[in-house]
């Protein structure tokens, strides 16, 4: 048994001690790209969920003068389980696959990560694009509605292969082959899977239409980051441009002016919005600031 555990054992160090092969440089910038699109969207697919689930909320209005201050000031939280329950119920009533929300991707490998990014990298782009046309559509929609209201409108196991364990142990030989063995697997296990990793990743890399799609994301998120500027500076309402002619008389929608009623009859829980949501209330403080100038 002592010398089972001491043949393991030499085994074990000559595998480690040796040194494992390198990662094939192609692979590693097929990677890098990939990551480069994969983490970035992550993150704008997780806010567009958010803002979505957030918008179909609906505020309980008050039943009696004395429930003002009594409700708890929360804003609204998910979980990733709520915002993966959302994308698949937004998936089934678009009728087309969207992608969950998982945690981002290393930005440096090595080769003892190889198995779990085989696992882990999506193998479809399609959902993908699907996700990336449903943020654009919702970013353009947006911005388009915001310009007509500026105008006024609406490892493998160990196996012995020597017949008796005191014969191996006395053979050097014997162990270097083993060990050479090994790491001719574990070379060739890497190469496949380095293999099936840039073909997955080329489905993305080299996907034109998803290459447009991610590029017009980009510019969609970075013009709705100047409007959230815009509005916070006071900007926006320069750009107004309402016309001269008479007009039919405006009347505030329900809920244009939430905010204002909120801050009269429940400061707390107006001032803790005012904190956890400081872009969205912004905006929607200047949507209300037009409502009360029409």
């Amino acid at each position: 048994m002592v010398i089972l555990v001491l043949f393991i054992l030499v085994l074990y160090w000559y595998t480690n001690t040796e040194t494992f092969q390198d990662l094939d440089p192609a692979f590693v910038n097929k990677y890098n790209t990939f990551v480069a699109f994969y983490n970035p969207f992550l993150t704008n697919w997780e806010k567009a969920v958010m803002t979505s689930m957030s918008m179909e909320i609906t505020q309980q209005p008050l039943t009696s003068p004395s429930q003002i201050g009594s409700a708890t000031a929360t804003s609204p939280t998910f979980s990733r389980s709520k915002m993966n329950q959302y994308i698949q119920e937004l998936s089934q009533t678009r009728k087309e696959s969207l992608p969950p929300l998982t945690d981002p991707l290393p930005h440096s490998i090595d080769p003892t990560m190889i198995p779990q990014l085989v696992q882990t990298i999506p193998q479809d782009p399609a959902p993908y694009q699907h996700a990336l046309n449903w943020m654009n559509e919702q970013l353009a929609k947006s911005h388009q509605n915001l310009d007509g209201a500026l105008q006024g409108k609406s490892a493998e196991g160990f196996a012995d292969n020597c017949a008796e364990v005191s014969q191996c142990m006395s053979n050097p030989e014997v162990v270097r082959q083993i060990t050479e063995q090994q790491q001719a697997q574990q070379a060739q296990q890497l190469q496949t899977q380095q293999q099936t990793i840039s073909l997955h990743v080329d489905q993305f890399n080299q996907n034109q239409s998803l290459q447009r799609a991610i590029s017009q994301n980009n510019e969609l998120v970075q013009e709705s980051k100047n409007i959230q500027n815009q509005a916070q500076s006071g900007e926006l309402l320069n750009k107004m441009n309402l016309p001269e002619d008479p007009i039919a008389s405006y009347t505030i929608p329900k809920g244009g002016n939430r905010l204002k009623q909120m801050k009269e009859e429940d400061p707390e829980k107006y001032n803790e919005y005012q904190k956890n949501n400081s872009g969205l209330f912004a905006l929607k403080q200047w949507m209300e600031q037009i409502n009360r100038s029409l």
